[in-house]
């Protein structure tokens, strides 16, 4: 008969629905001071037992007196240590001391360490070792407490490792360099390991960041970091984290990525109270280096001193010197109600500064004003850089979008596209002078209320596929699409022209200093509004243009003010048309005498309004119209004597100055006149008309309406 080996502990699970049991005991026992109950670890004595044998196994439970969730409970026997009687036992003591002896054998073999004799390997189970001294052998165990001083750059303890992992982190043997800094290096007499990670968890500084945490010295810690070993790249975990002080440093020459985990997933933001200026600052000098912001968001709750930044990120102070390459990707700045739900006020004083780069870029970046009237006074400023490059970024109830101002330096160049301006009083402020400075904006939506682009300098401007919608009254001047003043070479194409927030709206207004400009393909769109669609300033320069497309339900008062004369050249587009008819009251010419015909009625584009009058078509001023072409169609009575002649003339000249035509009279019918002109030069004012002339030998009429058509480009 085999001998059953009950085992001395069970370990029961609870899960979410709470119980007390009752909780079998599966091994024999006396009494019940040889069972101990532990719940989550933690040893319980308010419970009741249930015995059924008390030397079986069957039936025997416990019940504790609160019930419990999500919890283990292990019930396990606890005998009583072997004690020695001195008088002689009875077969009944004797027996029970038997069983004690067999129980504490049992229970000391299931809780002893075992050790593989094959392989030599300790095992000792699901328990742990405690309250073991720091190593000092080179074979001692290695603790936690000592561990994590190692991680922190401790070197009076350090561990001595060749290869692998130390709490997950890898490190290498460098065994040559000079005294390394001890954020980047764990040094063990004269052996030291650097920390071999791309990309650097920030808990790696601040061993308590988390969730719902302060996150500054974290990322001071960063910092430091990377300006010790010259370069770095860290990763923010995700969570919302407070910055509780503001982080400010000079990464000069040092290459530094920072990136979040999504801007859903990793959240920054800031109170005015303990950062009442700047958040984040890195500066530097001429130095090559880099800097890369990615995939996290930065929100600030409270109002912003007046000239603080979001992030501050210049580069040389002297202009045009700093080398470094900047890029942010996949940033969001914003109100911190946008990440903590909280309500109020607040609003960054400008969002990003960063002057003097060469070659910044910013790709799906989001930048969101405070409520009210453009608390946030600048999103993008980027004074002294060249070839500045935006794609996919939006900004949104800022007062002005994007500054680049003039501080002394001339050039610079900037790229736009498919960017958006909503909501904002100026969307791009261009002050940059220099034949250098380049300016290239395409699929862009600017929805402003005193200016969409303005521009005072650049070299060459290009502006395509952009849609503009003035959203409100202005206080001061007219608000216009597009101003342009001191730009060599103006281009603007494709363009879209919607809203109807001020009448006095200009679509795009040529200043002075522009030299050439060349406006195509606009169109104004149904509802919108405006006084002018192109407004050509004294000093514009030679304009190429073609006139806007206007919808039906749009309003332009003018579409074109020349008030000063510049130099206007229709580039494409349908001529301008326009046709006089003379009335039934036909005119009756005298012999061998040269007559005008007199018009009575006109109809033809409405650019052409009031240009026709009895003479003819007066050739209108500011629409920038430098030929013509003209065909007329006169028709006289029967007659069989003499000739016919025509010829159109420009102001009542020699009739051969247009074109000229004669026939003989037509025995039996009425004499047919035709004359057509190729395109010849026109300038404003000038008349063109119609005279004819008959010698049949008398008075002659006409016998049906003479007509004349002029098409103008």
């Amino acid at each position: 008969m085999s001998e059953t080996i009950y085992p001395r502990s069970a370990t029961y699970v609870v899960g979410s629905t709470a119980s007390a049991g009752p909780f079998g005991i599966p091994f024999p026992f006396v009494d019940e001071d040889e069972i101990a109950v532990h719940v989550n670890g933690e040893p319980v004595t308010a419970y009741s037992v249930t015995v059924a044998s008390r030397y079986g196994t069957e039936g025997n439970s416990l019940t504790l007196e609160a019930a419990v969730s999500n919890a283990t409970v292990v019930v396990s026997s606890d005998v009583l240590p072997a004690r020695s009687i001195g008088d002689a036992f009875t077969q009944v003591e004797l027996a029970r001391e038997l069983d004690r002896l067999f129980y504490l054998s049992q229970e000391a073999s299931e809780r002893a360490v075992t050790v593989d004799p094959g392989t030599g390997v300790a095992d000792i189970g699901s328990g742990r070792i405690q309250s073991t001294a720091d190593p000092v052998e080179d074979r001692d165990m290695l603790t936690l407490g000592y561990a994590e001083r190692v991680l922190t750059g401790d070197a009076a303890n350090g561990y001595e490792i060749e290869r692998g992992t130390l709490l997950g982190q890898p490190w290498r043997y460098e065994r040559d360099e000079t005294a390394p800094p001890a954020a980047a290096f764990v040094d063990t007499a004269g052996r030291r390991y650097r920390l071999l990670n791309d990309e650097l968890g920030l808990r790696y500084f601040d061993r308590d960041l988390r969730d719902g945490g302060q996150i500054g010295t974290a990322l001071l810690g960063f910092i430091d970091y990377a300006s010790e070993t010259g370069r770095a790249a860290g990763v923010i975990p995700p969570g919302l984290y407070e910055l509780e002080q503001a982080v400010a440093a000079d990464v000069d020459g040092i290459a530094l990525y920072l990136r979040g985990c999504g801007r859903c997933a990793t959240g920054i933001w800031a109170d005015s109270a303990s950062v009442p200026a700047t958040a984040i600052s890195l500066t530097g000098g001429s130095l090559p280096g880099a800097i890369e912001l990615a995939d996290f968001t930065l929100g600030y709750r409270g109002q912003q001193q007046a000239g603080s930044w979001a992030l501050d990120l210049p580069g040389a102070a002297a202009p045009g010197y700093s080398h470094r390459s900047l890029a942010l990707r996949r940033l969001d700045l914003a109100p911190a109600e946008l990440l903590t739900g909280e309500e109020g006020q607040s609003a960054f004083a400008g969002m990003i500064r960063a002057d003097h780069h060469m070659n910044p870029f910013l790709g799906d970046v989001h930048l969101q004003g405070g409520s009210g009237d453009w608390p946030t006074a600048t999103g993008l400023q980027i004074d002294g850089c060249t070839g500045t490059e935006l794609r996919q970024v939006s900004m949104h109830d800022i007062a002005t979008g994007l500054s680049s101002l003039s501080d002394g330096t001339t050039g610079g160049t900037l790229s736009l596209d498919g960017c958006l301006f909503d909501g904002v009083q100026t969307g791009l402020d261009w002050q940059r002078g220099g034949m250098l400075a380049q300016i290239v904006a395409s699929g862009s939506t600017f929805l402003y209320r005193d200016a969409g682009v303005k521009l005072d300098g650049a070299g060459s401007a290009s502006l395509s596929r952009c849609g503009f919608t003035q959203q409100e009254t202005a206080p001061g001047d007219a608000p216009a699409d597009i101003s342009s003043l001191n730009v060599a070479s103006l281009t603007v194409d494709a363009c879209t022209h919607d809203g109807a927030g001020d009448a006095r709206r200009i679509g795009i207004q040529v200043g002075s200093g522009t030299d050439r400009t060349r406006l195509t393909g606009s169109a104004i769109l149904p509802g919108a509004d405006m006084a002018t669609a192109f407004d050509i300033a004294d000093g514009a320069g030679r304009v190429q243009f073609e006139f806007p497309r206007i919808a039906q339900g749009a309003s332009v008062a003018q579409n074109i003010v020349n008030a000063d004369g510049a130099d206007l050249h229709r580039v494409a587009g349908e001529p301008l048309e326009i046709t006089l008819t003379e009335s039934d009251d036909f005119d009756v010419i005298a012999n061998a005498v040269w007559a005008e015909i007199s018009f009575d009625a006109s109809s033809g584009h409405e650019l052409l309004d009031g240009s026709a009058g009895a003479s003819g078509v007066t050739v209108p001023a500011g629409l920038g119209i430098s030929h013509a072409r003209v065909i007329v169609n006169s028709e006289f009575d029967s007659n069989t004597t003499g000739n016919r002649g025509m010829a159109v003339l420009r102001d009542g000249g020699i009739p051969n100055a247009g074109a000229q035509t004669t026939v003989n009279a037509v025995v039996g019918r009425p004499t047919s006149l035709s004359a057509q002109t190729a395109w010849f030069p026109v300038s404003a004012g000038q008349v063109l008309g119609v005279q004819v002339v008959q010698t049949s030998g008398g008075d002659l009429a006409l016998t049906s309406p003479s007509n004349m058509s002029v098409e103008f480009r």
